[in-house]
């Protein structure tokens, strides 16, 4: 069925234009009671109709994609809310949660295309990976991969999706399907690229970075870190040059040289370090200390923990918005489940924090459930 307000009859387009033709002559000295001219009818309408399609319809088509358009570019982030089988939406600029989209297994880690269109959840509660199509906010596939998978990343160019679950698994975007499956000397858990696309870090469940030529999907090297990291997560400099990865086990953060593949450094942190982040001009570090409510704050060329910012809740992942404007952390037991913050049908006793990485002030806190994952949030500046 059409929809009659915007059908616009004919006979009263052509009352229309005649009425406003008409209107022009008299301002124009016309007398009222002369008829407008046959001849001069068609030049009216073409007149007439110019400044209508040259002053209101543009301004019809601006209003409408104004209304279409309510959140711009880059203002929507997506966090794996566990064991609630949800994903969080978020409004990155008013800074709340806008809703959540349902997905099976567990979600956990995650995805985001850089077009912002997909994400490809990981699940802990099962062996497939979730492909949720954001604009109708809904799953649209689900692709078994073999294992419980923990965490995922998308190459820059958004062509393929990798995913650690038992082995690195391969997924092409464009079909998705399985493409690939890359075998590490340990059991992968967190992968991230270089900044430039071309080498693919994998940090194991083991005391090893596995590193991956993207154009032939292959192991060229591994990198130890001289401790056991069972689940930790990894970051890379903007500069390409260092990579950063958490020791869970011996509550450090490694530091590890790209060219020579060796360990640079060694830094005492809290209890249970696990996300990890870097500023937008690399010269800090950010880590969460899953054992305490607090991160630490690392200055990058001396090593050295220059500060330790409490939080009032234990943080677990890390994610650094695409300007730098942000740090956002995922923390857990932040408010009490009677808060008044708990909503009826869920213990809001979660948060993800909004932190200012240049003062290290908090803000905003956003109540959240019960435990909040991976933070995807958009990559285009």
């Amino acid at each position: 069925m059409k929809n009659k307000m915007h059908v616009i009859r004919q006979l009263d387009f052509t009352r229309l234009i005649r009425n406003l033709l008409y209107g022009e002559l008299i301002k124009r000295g016309a007398s009222k009671t002369n008829v407008i001219p046959t001849q001069g009818f068609t030049a009216g309408v073409v007149m007439i109709a110019t400044i209508l399609f040259s002053t209101f319809v543009p301004s019809l088509l601006l209003a409408q994609k104004t209304s279409v358009t309510t959140n711009p570019k880059g203002s929507v982030g997506y966090a794996m809310m566990g064991p609630s089988n949800e994903i969080a939406v978020i409004d990155m600029n008013d800074k709340k949660i806008l809703g959540s989209i349902p997905v099976d297994g567990n979600p956990h880690g995650g995805a985001l295309t850089p077009d912002g269109k997909y994400i490809y959840a990981s699940s802990m509660g099962s062996d497939w990976v979730s492909v949720v199509d954001t604009r109708s906010q809904k799953v649209v596939e689900k692709i078994e991969v073999g294992s419980v998978s923990h965490h995922a990343t998308v190459r820059p160019d958004g062509r393929y999706v990798y995913v650690a679950a038992g082995q690195l698994v391969v997924i092409d975007t464009a079909t998705n399907e399985i493409v690939g499956r890359i075998e590490t000397p340990e059991s992968p858990f967190y992968p991230i690229f270089a900044p430039d696309g071309r080498r693919l870090y994998v940090l194991n469940m083991g005391s090893t970075i596995s590193v991956i030529d993207t154009k032939t999907q292959k192991l060229i090297n591994t990198m130890d870190m001289g401790a056991k990291s069972m689940m930790g997560h990894l970051a890379a400099a903007h500069d390409g040059k260092t990579i950063y990865a958490t020791n869970d086990t011996a509550d450090r953060l490694s530091i590890l040289d790209v060219e020579t593949g060796k360990l640079r450094a060694k830094v005492p942190v809290g209890k249970q370090p696990h996300g990890v982040a870097v500023s937008e001009d690399d010269k800090y570090v950010f880590v969460s200390n899953r054992g305490e409510p607090n991160l630490s704050v690392i200055n990058a060329e001396t090593a050295e923990v220059v500060e330790t910012l409490e939080l009032g809740g234990y943080p677990e992942h890390l994610s650094m918005t695409a300007d730098g404007n942000y740090l956002l952390a995922g923390l857990k037991d932040r408010f009490q489940k009677k808060d008044s913050r708990q909503s009826s049908s869920r213990n809001m006793t979660a948060a993800i924090t909004f932190i200012d990485p240049n003062t290290l002030k908090i803000v905003e806190e956003i109540s959240a459930w019960a435990q909040v994952h991976d933070i995807l949030v958009p990559q285009n500046k």
